[in-house]
């Protein structure tokens, strides 16, 4: 569903570009008949050659190449079709699958838009349920199925808890966000009478927020309005000479936002962020249900502290409510496992940046400790 986006298309919008200017010598030479509209078009075409180079060079080295690209994949425009909802799910009884340089991804989705079919609404009596909500790392990019924190913790509590029969749902949905999230927890899933929820964020959710804004996204009638792209994003996912120009020239940044601006909004995500974890609190509270509101590091964070920003959603939330279940894996990642810049690669992958299997086994880790520690489930 990338369409124009894929492959060599930016050197087909060249060639294109080329042709019609082509066209135009030619039509300037039929009228005029001078012999320096020849001169034009041979420089035309020498110019042609120099931008594909350019333009191969560029995408060679991945010189400001988007995360699917520097998969292998293609170029997509912010937000999808299919996600402009309020319910921020997986389409319908579609196959997921692909390849990138480190793993090949695979999920089957349910007529529920998840990655499993829904529990049933009646539990059993030593039945204990757990939904877990977050984007791509609770989906379990990266790995198969059964590999997934989610489903990794379901297998270590069900080992820790005999006498109950542990079950987790999971929620995760590739580029959500805790916005869409809660409206999931309480209109999605109000009626599945869930003990535990445990809410995973990541600075990819900071970015998502950025672009996309808070709670003022929803609309009366259902629908979902984002803040302005620009009209430019299509030559901007066309073509990687433009993005130099862009990023490098008029400095943007890679989500096309000026750099004062992106500050303000990273900002305001941060807060809301913050307002979308008390509301889970709230709801969960109300409900009955046990709350783990989980933060979890990227590489990059693991390895230099000072790029966290979520620390400061964390310590005031904190802060605030002391009987607030706040989970930081980074503590856990750096202080117990020790995880560094010499090892981090054993837990993350490379280039595409999500957990590998060991790294999953290892959040699934942090979350049954804590879970194990503070006795949330009795």
């Amino acid at each position: 569903h990338f369409g124009i986006y894929c492959n060599f298309s930016a050197y087909v919008f060249l060639l294109m570009l080329y042709g019609l200017l082509l066209l135009l010598t030619f039509a300037l030479q039929k009228l005029l008949g001078d012999i320096r509209v020849s001169n034009i078009r041979l420089s035309l075409t020498s110019l042609f050659f120099i931008l594909i180079v350019i333009e191969f060079f560029l995408r060679f080295f991945d010189v400001n190449a988007s995360y699917l690209e520097r998969n292998t994949l293609c170029y997509e425009r912010v937000f999808h079709k299919y996600k402009n909802s309020r319910y921020y799910i997986r389409e319908p009884l579609m196959d997921v699958s692909y390849t990138t340089p480190e793993f090949s991804y695979y999920r089957k989705i349910y007529d529920n838009g998840f990655t499993q079919p829904m529990p049933l609404k009646e539990k059993k009596d030593n039945e204990f349920r757990i939904l877990a909500l977050g984007d791509s790392f609770t989906e379990g990019v990266g790995v198969p199925y059964d590999s997934s924190w989610a489903r990794l913790l379901n297998k270590k509590l069900a080992e820790d808890y005999p006498d109950k029969q542990i079950y987790i749902f999971n929620a995760g949905v590739v580029s959500s966000d805790p916005v869409f999230q809660y409206v999931l927890l309480t209109e999605k899933f109000n009626n599945y009478n869930f003990d535990m929820v445990i809410v995973a964020s990541n600075e990819s959710d900071l970015m998502d927020i950025t672009l996309r804004g808070g709670f003022e996204r929803f609309q009366d009638d259902g629908t979902v309005t984002y803040r302005d792209r620009p009209n430019w994003e299509w030559i901007y996912g066309l073509s990687y000479m433009f993005r130099l120009v862009i990023i490098n020239g008029l400095e943007y940044n890679p989500i096309l936002l000026k750099e004062d601006e992106f500050s303000k909004k990273r900002i305001e995500a941060l807060y809301t962020i913050f307002d979308a974890d008390v509301k889970f609190y709230n709801y969960t509270k109300e409900h009955g249900q046990k709350l783990i509101l989980l933060f979890h590091p990227s590489q990059s964070e693991v390895i230099n502290p000072s790029y966290y920003l979520l620390e400061h959603v964390v310590r005031k939330l904190k802060k605030q409510y002391n009987d607030m279940h706040v989970l930081d894996l980074k503590d856990y990642y750096v202080n117990t496992l020790r995880m560094n810049l010499q090892n981090i690669n054993d837990y993350y992958w490379k280039i595409d940046g999500h957990h590998n299997g060991k790294g999953y086994n290892a959040f699934a880790e942090g979350v049954r400790a804590y879970i194990n520690n503070n006795r949330l489930i009795e």
